[in-house]
């Protein structure tokens, strides 16, 4: 007798167990850098997923909400996260908000790449503008130019050179955002960040005006006017240090590293109204329950004045402030520092108070005792001098347990204009030196794990050079070290050189920053230098 196969039904979203959809949810919420994640329309999926799918309508709000973005832009306009905390509605939904990352606008550097004459600042907006449309003659200009010129203005340059803007934004943050943050029972997470010009939320007239013209209408500058994020980043992560509730756990906060010490400039008038507060950060008892600290930081590399300067600027300023605050956070376990160095078109000087070849991480890094929770330490991007490891990471670090060092390059200082370069030079920037420093790391800090990741050499913080194949098994071989060459580098300047130096091993400064090529994944350059 012939009995016919069951045929099973392939499963559907609606009979998927529970715990499934949960894990489908989840990789629909946003994910990426800060700038992807918290870019507008980065829920898009999870809003279709909520509108399409019922059954996923179980797990969406935890996703939805559990990361929210507070958009401090304008005063006297609510942001979105106020509403949404002050609606009776969403009274449930405000148990799921876990993260708040808190966007500030940038500043636009006018001053940058104008080199016509000109009377007022739409005048240089409007030489760019028409630079770009080849525009020839402005008294030949058609009224509906003119009448988009004058709107392009207002809407994407007058509001990002207004000094007046940030004092009134910066005054406005202190008591309103910790009135926001308290609304939110399980926040346990905050982050600073910029809020790009052509993200601007509504009612801004900058929104209307990029709405009707489409995000690219910021590429009709020639050249692009130059954005600079590193005040009102410092500004806004010390107003949230100011207060938040008792819930919050994680901070990721930006400091600024100014080459200006122009006690008179806007950018230290607005400074010293954090960092000369006598009030913060020693009586913020709360600062202590922060476990978990990531700090960028922005601006010129190296230090710039002296390390005894009284006043509020240059690396000194931005230092005692900081340096008080890690002191304050007396359980602190984990201790994420990076430096994410500006450009040359966003530094005030020519490095005449600057020096190059010093780490603020020397100035910065407080007595270890004071932190005598503290467990997992990562350094990130820094150019630090190979004699000064052992200076910045002291034997008073008994409680330390695992040590990160992402991307340091490690630098031979020669004098300058020095060209008798030798086998030693060759040796150091194929990545010799790492075996050194590794085996002094291992020997003398009593750490689980040492964790190396894209180790990179340079000669008096000129071009860094990637570690030469060669090296890794012997960096490998050391006790605890763990060595990691995969992923992208943020900054490719040259491979590791294999029998003879480069011609130049120190090109003149503004090469080093201007050679940013695009990341590439290290395990490709190995084999191209194999």
């Amino acid at each position: 007798m012939y009995i016919a196969k069951r045929t099973v039904p392939p499963p559907t979203l609606n009979t998927l167990p529970s715990e499934l959809r949960r894990i489908i949810v989840a990789h629909l919420a946003p994910s990426g850098p800060n700038h992807v994640r918290y870019a507008p329309g980065s829920k898009v999926h999870l809003k279709n997923a909520n509108l399409a799918h019922s059954c996923l309508r179980e797990w969406v709000p935890e996703y939805m909400f559990q990361e929210m973005c507070l958009t401090h832009v304008v005063v006297g306009i609510s942001s979105h996260l106020e509403l949404f905390a002050l609606d009776p509605s969403n009274t449930e939904l405000m148990k799921h908000v876990k993260v708040i990352h808190v966007k500030v606008p940038p500043a636009i550097r006018w001053e940058v790449h104008t080199d016509d004459p000109f009377d007022s600042l739409s005048d240089i907006t409007d030489q760019r503008l028409a630079k770009s449309m080849k525009v020839v003659g402005f008294d030949k200009l058609a009224p509906g130019i003119v009448e988009y010129f004058l709107n392009y203005h207002k809407a994407l340059v007058e509001p990002f050179t207004s000094n007046n803007r940030w004092y009134a934004l910066k005054s406005a943050s202190r008591d309103m955002w910790y009135q926001t943050f308290r609304r939110f029972p399980n926040l346990e997470h905050i982050s600073v960040g910029i809020c790009k010009r052509n993200e601007h939320p509504s009612p801004t007239y900058t929104n209307t005006f990029v709405s009707q013209y489409g995000k690219d209408v910021i590429m009709n500058e020639e050249p692009m006017f130059v954005e600079d994020c590193t005040t009102n980043l410092a500004w806004a992560s010390s107003s949230s240090l100011l207060r938040f509730p008792e819930t919050v756990k994680s901070l990721h906060l930006h400091m600024a590293n100014l080459d200006n010490l122009n006690t008179f400039a806007t950018v230290n008038r607005l400074l010293n109204t954090c960092y000369g507060d006598p009030m913060v950060p020693t009586v913020r008892p709360h600062l202590a329950q922060i476990t978990k600290l990531v700090l960028d930081i922005q601006g010129a590399e190296g230090v710039h004045g002296r390390a005894s300067w009284p006043r509020n600027t240059g690396s000194a300023g931005a230092v005692r402030y900081w340096k008080k605050v890690l002191t304050c956070m007396k359980n602190l376990t984990h201790l994420d520092i990076r430096q994410i160095a500006a450009s040359n078109d966003v530094t005030f000087t020519d490095n005449e108070q600057t020096d190059l070849k010093s780490s603020i991480l020397q100035w910065l890094l407080p007595d270890w005792t004071h932190l005598e929770g503290l467990r997992h330490l990562a350094l990130r991007y820094f150019k630090i001098d190979r004699d000064s490891i052992s200076k910045i990471l002291s034997s008073e670090m008994s409680q330390l347990t695992s040590l990160c060092l992402s991307e340091i390059s490690l630098t031979w200082d020669e004098e300058d204009g020095y060209t008798n370069w030798g086998p030693q030079h060759l040796d150091h920037l194929q990545g010799q030196t790492w075996i050194t420093t590794c085996q002094w790391l291992s020997t003398n800090l009593n750490l689980e794990n040492i964790e190396i990741v894209r180790p990179l050499s340079n000669i008096n913080t000129g071009n860094s050079y990637i570690m030469h194949p060669k090296v890794f098994d012997q960096v490998r071989a050391i006790p605890n070290v763990t060595l990691d060459t995969s992923g992208s580098l943020r900054r490719v300047v040259g491979f590791a050189p294999r029998e003879t130096m480069p011609k130049d091993p120190v090109p003149p400064l503004e090469d080093s920053y201007i050679l940013e090529l695009p990341a590439v994944p290290q395990n490709d350059l190995a084999s191209v230098v194999q």
